[in-house]
């Protein structure tokens, strides 16, 4: 009776684990992405079933001290608009807000604009966003800007990372040169740094990628794929590495580094939907055998 009830359980939890272990379920994701949204990613793709490594490859800093944030608050009520490209681009904000004794009815008559999760950060803070584009992007911000009337001429700061060690991507140029072409007259605000880590397990980790181990490289920003590029300087990747990109714009410039990306989500509101079309492409039939991810040959 005993025998025959162990055999039993054992049947029901092999066809819950068969069931359960679909696709994505035990795969490992690599990413490089930095503290403070590192710890989101690794929860979403948990929950969809993944196996998270974080491998930090780029931080961001927010300074002590700050001349263009200090100038920017001491001015704030010349300026019609206030955009965050971030997260971290709304918490250096406010700590430079904190520390200048910035008068907070000044604050609370700002019109923000923040995009997708962002925004709830912004409400954690005690404000509203004036603006919350449908696209989560710098360019859904330009977009729903562009709609609304009058807009030519107002005054936009728009507070963006400073990039050092690594080649600034485009999205923070094309961002300004789209607020410029919509009319507005915009003031770039550098409110935090992005920089490379460097890494004491940089041979070990670029080992394992060579090798194969991870699943799946996960980059949720162009600066990442850069400073994953040159972890891997010297390095084969395998031919058959799955690639995956928060978005098609980061996804459009990690192609052009010579990637091949093969999953790109299409909500990129959020790491939730990330993880999710990581999830969705292990579940689907319809994924190719074979693709190629490399570097490309030097010209000439």
């Amino acid at each position: 009776m005993n025998r025959t009830f162990f055999l039993f359980g054992a049947m029901i939890l092999l066809l819950i684990t068969g069931c359960s272990n679909n696709g994505f379920n035990g795969r490992k994701v690599f990413f490089g992405t930095p503290d403070g949204y590192s710890e989101r990613l690794s929860a979403a793709i948990e929950q969809a079933g993944g196996i998270p490594v974080s491998v930090p490859l780029i931080e961001t800093i927010i300074p002590s001290s700050n001349r263009m944030m200090d100038s920017l608050l001491a001015g704030i009520s010349s300026y019609d608009w206030i955009a965050f490209s971030s997260r971290k681009a709304i918490e250096s904000f406010f700590m430079a807000a904190e520390r200048n004794g910035t008068d907070t009815s000044l604050l609370a008559s700002a019109k923000f604009c923040a995009m997708g999760r962002d925004a709830e950060l912004l409400r954690e803070y005690g404000y509203s966003c004036a603006i919350e584009p449908t696209e989560a992007s710098p360019a859904g911000i330009t977009a729903a800007l562009a709609t609304l009337p009058d807009i030519t001429g107002q005054r936009i700061a728009v507070i963006v990372p400073g990039v050092t060690g690594l080649t600034e991507p485009p999205v923070v140029p094309d961002f300004i040169a789209g607020l410029e072409a919509a009319g507005l007259v915009v003031t770039r605000v550098d409110g935090y740094k992005t920089r490379p880590v460097i890494r004491d397990d940089k041979l070990k980790q670029a080992n394992m990628v060579a090798s194969g181990y991870y699943d799946v490289i996960a980059f949720t920003s162009t600066a990442e794929a850069e400073a994953f590029l040159n972890m891997m300087e010297g390095y084969l990747l395998k031919e058959d590495q799955l690639f995956a990109c928060f978005g098609p714009y980061t996804a459009a410039n990690v192609r052009s580094m010579g990637l091949l990306v093969e999953i790109v989500s299409d909500d990129f509101s959020s790491f939730d939907g990330f993880a999710e079309a990581i999830k969705n492409y292990f579940l689907s039939s319809s994924r190719p055998s074979a693709y190629r991810a490399k570097r490309p040959e030097p010209a000439g």
